[in-house]
């Protein structure tokens, strides 16, 4: 889990960078949704004992949030960055 949160986490602060393309509203939006998801990866651990495997009946909701936060930010948030280039 720990790597999730991780490469999302290098994933965003990479993204971040070209926020200078966008106006300052949909930036600060933007980066609304990463500290949304970064809060959902970090709630996943409530449910995750250390050390343990992920019990999947417990968190396969919050999977479910975080696959399609990625598809719709991807297809409507990060396509506006790429745009923009």
């Amino acid at each position: 889990m720990e790597a999730l949160q991780d490469q999302t986490r290098a994933h965003f602060q990479h993204e971040e960078q070209s926020f200078h393309l966008l106006e300052e509203k949909e930036a600060m939006l933007h980066r609304l949704h990463h500290k949304h998801l970064l809060e959902t990866i970090q709630g996943l651990y409530q449910f995750i004992p250390p050390n343990e495997p992920i019990p999947v009946h417990c968190t396969m909701d919050r999977l479910q949030e975080i696959a399609e936060w990625y598809q719709s930010h991807v297809l409507h948030g990060d396509s506006k960055l790429l745009i923009r280039r």
